[in-house]
């Protein structure tokens, strides 16, 4: 359970640095964009849950954990403002891992 508070603590530390107005590193960057990324599918899946009976904290928290692990994962799109970009994101991404991989290969 320390690794998941320590992880946590770094996630609230780079949110705060950034509302701050702070410098953050590249990594603290990556981290708050993560993070507020999960927050908004967090939000929205609490808005879209209905009727309010309890689920909606289920449907926010999973959302959340699924942004921070996956924000490109098919579960989130119905979160999406266009569903449909969730999976052009998805073959973009693909593409772009495609043309890297190739890329690695020439020297």
């Amino acid at each position: 359970m320390t690794d998941c508070k320590a992880s946590a603590m770094a996630m609230l530390d780079a949110v705060d640095t950034f509302m701050s107005g702070a410098t953050l590193s590249n990594e603290q960057m990556e981290l708050q964009k993560s993070v507020t990324r999960a927050g908004a599918f967090a939000a929205a899946a609490y808005d879209a849950h209905s009727p309010m009976s309890g689920g909606e904290y289920h449907a926010m928290t999973r959302a959340f954990l699924l942004g921070l692990i996956d924000p490109l994962h098919p579960e989130l799109d119905y979160l999406r403002s266009d569903p449909k970009s969730g999976e052009v994101a998805r073959l973009a991404s693909a593409d772009l891992s495609t043309i890297v991989a190739d890329g690695e290969g020439k020297n």
